[in-house]
C-alpha cells in the first residue's frame, strides 16, 4: 500500500482487507478470444460513437455561429444600402428666377419655381442671362449672371465666381450670414 492510498482511505485499513481478498481469489482465467474481440469491438464502436457525437455537436455549434455571423453581415449590408437619409438642412426659399438657372442637387421638380425650398449643400449656377433671388431668414440674396454660389450650410455661403448681392432689409433679428470667396 502506498501513501496515496493511505490518504484516500485514512487509517481504516479497508484497503488491506480488499487486497487480501483479491490475492486469495487468485488469477482469473483469460476470457475466450471471441469474447475478448467482441468486447474490444464494442468498446471501439462506443468510443467512435462518442467522438462522432462530439464532432456533430461542435459542427452544429460552428454552423450556428457562422449562420449568425452571416446574418449579421447581411443585415448590416442591407441597412447600409437602404439607410434612411437624414433630411437636408433647410437653407432658404426661391423667390424668383430669370433665364438659365441650375440648382444641384435639386430634389424638387425639374422646373424651378418660386416657393421651392433650397437645402444646404446645394450649388446655384446661372447662365448668361440668368438670375435668381433667394430668401434666407428674411435676408434677400440675389445671384447675378454667370455666377456660381455654394450654399454650404445654414448661414454660410461660398461665392465661387460671379456677382452676389445681399439685402439685409429691415430685420431686427440678429442674423449672421458668412460669405466667403476664392
Amino acid at each position: 500500500m502506498n501513501s496515496y492510498e493511505d490518504r484516500r482511505l485514512g487509517e481504516s485499513g479497508a484497503l488491506d482487507d480488499i487486497a487480501r481478498e483479491v490475492r486469495a481469489a487468485g488469477l482469473r482465467p483469460a476470457p475466450p478470444a471471441a469474447l475478448a474481440d467482441a468486447v474490444q469491438v464494442a468498446v471501439r464502436l462506443e468510443w467512435h460513437a462518442a467522438i462522432n457525437h462530439r464532432r456533430i455537436k461542435w459542427a452544429w455549434r460552428g454552423g450556428l455561429a457562422a449562420s449568425v455571423a452571416a446574418l449579421a453581415v447581411g443585415l448590416g449590408f442591407v441597412a447600409l444600402r437602404h439607410r434612411v437619409e437624414s433630411p437636408a438642412l433647410f437653407m432658404g426659399t426661391i423667390v424668383g428666377t430669370r433665364g438659365q438657372v441650375q440648382i444641384t442637387p435639386y430634389r424638387g421638380r425639374a422646373l424651378i419655381v418660386a416657393g421651392d425650398a433650397v437645402a444646404a449643400g446645394s450649388r446655384v449656377e446661372t447662365g448668361s442671362g440668368g438670375a435668381v433671388l433667394l430668401a434666407i431668414d428674411g435676408v434677400g440674396l440675389r445671384v447675378g449672371p454667370f455666377t456660381v454660389v455654394a450654399l454650404e450650410r445654414p448661414h454660410q455661403i461660398h461665392l465661387v465666381r460671379g456677382q452676389l448681392y445681399v439685402d439685409s432689409g429691415e430685420t431686427s433679428l440678429p442674423f449672421v450670414l458668412v460669405v466667403t470667396t476664392e
